[in-house]
């Protein structure tokens, strides 16, 4: 997976979401998301999006964040166990 600053990704989201590929984005060093682009003529990466939670799963625990306290600060819903 590459590593891009959160500036060229923005400024190159084009070319990020025509490459197919998952990006951890970074803001001044430290990883703030992870980008899996899925597009609608291509097959659905399922491996790609599961690796990419993992990542942020496994930054959230390294900084003892709890990702139920974060999907509700983002108004979404708190994981269901699998």
């Amino acid at each position: 997976m590459s590593t891009v600053g959160i500036r060229q990704f923005r400024e190159q989201l084009t070319t990020y979401i025509d490459s197919g590929l998952p990006v951890d984005v970074t803001r001044h060093g430290q990883v703030v998301g992870v980008f899996v682009p899925t597009l609608a003529n291509r097959p659905f990466n399922r491996e790609a999006l599961l690796a990419a939670g993992s990542r942020v799963d496994a930054e959230l625990a390294a900084h003892g964040i709890d990702p139920d306290e974060v999907a509700t600060q983002l108004g979404g819903r708190s994981r269901q166990p699998a």
